[in-house]
């Protein structure tokens, strides 16, 4: 009986071994990475496991949008796609986590132009009459432009 025993002890203590080393640290960062995607709060600076950065604009449950760029474009992610926080406010956060099902939304500021000087994105957005709005279908905007050179050829053609 106890030779059996003898002849198992290593095979426990490589099991405990690989517990210690393994198994314990990548539940502790695991549980630490859960903390901070549940923390997450709008305002915070952040990179995507896709290495994008941006600065979260809207939470609403699982999906996170960011403003991305100087250009502000909002792109939308799942939580879990959150990779780390950047900003010192990191630390305000863990205290308090974010309310999973309250839709949260950054104040918008008023852009600020120039005197006559407009980019040429502001310029073509007038032009088109898309002027204040924010979230804009492409796929029917694209259409919406086809069907406009159609119409441009077919009274070329007549």
């Amino acid at each position: 009986m106890s030779s059996q025993l003898i002849q198992f002890l290593p095979i426990i203590a490589v099991f405990l071994l690989l517990w210690l080393l393994l198994i314990r640290p990548q539940r502790k960062k695991d549980k630490q990475v859960k903390e901070m995607r549940e923390s997450l709060l709008v305002g915070n600076k952040i990179t995507t496991i896709g290495g994008i950065k941006g600065t979260i604009v809207k939470i609403k449950g699982d999906t996170i949008t960011i403003a991305v760029g100087s250009d502000k474009v909002k792109m939308d992610f799942e939580r879990w796609a959150i990779s780390r926080v950047d900003d010192a406010d990191a630390q305000k956060a863990k205290a308090a986590p974010a309310p999973k099902e309250k839709e949260e939304e950054a104040p918008k500021k008023p852009k600020k132009l120039g005197g006559a000087k407009k980019d040429a994105a502001e310029e073509l957005e007038e032009e088109l009459g898309l002027a204040g709005i924010e979230d804009v279908d492409f796929a029917d905007l694209e259409e919406e432009v086809f069907e406009q050179e159609e119409a441009i050829e077919d009274e070329e053609a007549k």
